[in-house]
């Protein structure tokens, strides 16, 4: 399942990218501590903003409540950075507050799989 094609582009403010923490630190009695992957890959975290219509928020919630089963499957989207597509998944149900009495502004937290 992709992205909608009818919602919009995140926008540059509210974007957030942190790169995998992928060890695990151990210390030592003396000496430096111990440092080891954790595993083969793990997940990116997006903290994405957008600003949407009532209706593409009742798309957005139709797209996370039914089509993502409350966040549980995965899904393909544009990287907002590199513009590839990549696979994500939701790490908690989508924010929404009022933007300007019309709109609304939404944050959505994304991990992206390798």
């Amino acid at each position: 399942m992709s992205w909608p094609g009818t919602l919009p582009v995140a926008i540059a403010d509210g974007y957030q990218e942190v790169f995998p923490d992928n060890t695990i630190r151990s210390q030592m009695e003396t000496g430096y501590p111990k440092v080891r992957k954790r595993s083969t890959a793990a997940p990116s975290m997006l903290s994405l903003v957008f600003h949407m219509t009532a209706t593409q928020v009742t798309t957005l919630n139709t797209f996370f409540s039914t089509t993502q089963n409350d966040g549980v499957d995965t899904f393909t989207m544009t990287h907002p950075r590199t513009a590839v597509t990549e696979t994500f998944r939701f790490l908690s149900a989508p924010e929404i507050s009022i933007s300007n009495g019309i709109d609304y502004r939404v944050s959505i937290k994304l991990e992206q799989l390798p």
